[in-house]
C-alpha cells in the first residue's frame, strides 16, 4: 500500500462540486501535491522524523480538511476563479519524503533500510517506507479517474509536489487514454519545483 514513511496510511482530502441542480457531478478535477522537501540519509530521515513528523506520518492528520477549497485555483467563486471554480478539488498531503516517486517495500519485515527513531521502540530501529508513487497512483485509482469519467484534470504541485507532477503527468496521461472516449484535457502547474 499507500503508506507514509512510518507506515501510517496515506490520506487525501476531497471537495466535490455539484453542478446546476446539484444532481450532476463535475467531471473536472484539480489535484494538488503538497511540498515538503525530502530526506536521503539515515541521519536526515531521523532528524526529519523528530522535527517534521507531519511530513512522514499521517498520525496527526485531521479526519477532514475544511480548507481544501481556498484561494487562487482552489477558490470556488466563478467571479474570482472563472477557470477552475467548477472543478472537484483533491489535496494529497506529502508524507513520503521521496519527491513523490518512491516504490520501496512497505512491509517492515521486507524494508531495505534500517532507520533509527529518536524515541524508544522495542528494538530501537524502524524501517521507513518511501511510497510516494504508490500514494499518488492509489489516490487516482480510488477516485476512479479514467478517460471516460473525466473531461479535464489540472495536476499541480509546489516544490517536491511539483517534481511529483513532472514524474506523474505521463502516467496520468496514459491512464486517461481510452479509445472509446474523447481524450480529457490534462494541464499541469509546477510551482517552485526546479
Amino acid at each position: 500500500g499507500a503508506v507514509c514513511n512510518d507506515l501510517t496510511p496515506a490520506v487525501y482530502y476531497i471537495s466535490k462540486v455539484r453542478l446546476g441542480d446539484a444532481r450532476r457531478a463535475s467531471r473536472k478535477w484539480a489535484i494538488f501535491l503538497e511540498s515538503g522537501s525530502g530526506c536521503a540519509s539515515v541521519a536526515d530521515c531521523n532528524e526529519r522524523y523528530v522535527d517534521k513528523r507531519e511530513l512522514m506520518s499521517s498520525k496527526a492528520y485531521r479526519d477532514s480538511y475544511a480548507h481544501v477549497r481556498g484561494s487562487d485555483i482552489f477558490d470556488s467563486s466563478p467571479l474570482s476563479n472563472p477557470d477552475y471554480y467548477d472543478f472537484n478539488f483533491v489535496l494529497i498531503p506529502y508524507c513520503s519524503s521521496d519527491l513523490w516517486i518512491g516504490q520501496s517495500p512497505w512491509n517492515v519485515a521486507n524494508a531495505s533500510r534500517n532507520f533509527t527513531r529518536s524515541y524508544n521502540s522495542s528494538d530501537g530501529r524502524n524501517h521507513f517506507a518511501f511510497r510516494g508513487l504508490v500514494v499518488f497512483r492509489s489516490v487516482i485509482e480510488e477516485l476512479g479517474l479514467d478517460g471516460c469519467a473525466v473531461d479535464e484534470i489540472l495536476l499541480s504541485g509546489s516544490s517536491a509536489g511539483g517534481l511529483g507532477v513532472i514524474n506523474h503527468a505521463g502516467w496520468l496521461k496514459n491512464r486517461l487514454s481510452n479509445p472509446a472516449c474523447p481524450p480529457p484535457l490534462l494541464s499541469t502547474i509546477l510551482d517552485s519545483s526546479l
